[in-house]
């Protein structure tokens, strides 16, 4: 059994038949997209690589799926949104930085 990726070309193998055996199973993950404030003050947790910023943004329907990661610009930590962009801040040094657009 094999299935097609929905956002980048391609397919990946869900399970095998001999010995049978599943190599993918349902994630129970979910995002949330907050309007103000950091993740963390939502009760939620800051997403710090890219991987996980793209599935967020296809997660939540946004129309950019191109996560980037930025460290020049003075923005919110982790994954954001930016102007329709998604930069993922790995500068550190904007640790606590809001500006309301996570």
């Amino acid at each position: 059994g094999w299935i097609e990726l929905t956002h980048e070309p391609g397919y990946m193998k869900a399970w095998l038949t001999d010995p049978p055996r599943t190599l993918l199973r349902p994630s129970a993950v979910s995002f949330r997209r907050i309007g103000k404030g950091a993740c963390e003050d939502a009760g939620l947790g800051r997403i710090n690589d890219t991987s996980t910023c793209q599935a967020a943004v296809v997660w939540l329907g946004l129309r950019n799926t191109s996560a980037a990661v930025s460290s020049k610009m003075i923005a919110p930590e982790g994954c954001h949104v930016v102007k329709g962009r998604t930069p993922l801040d790995k500068d550190f040094s904007t640790k606590g930085n809001d500006d309301g657009s996570s």
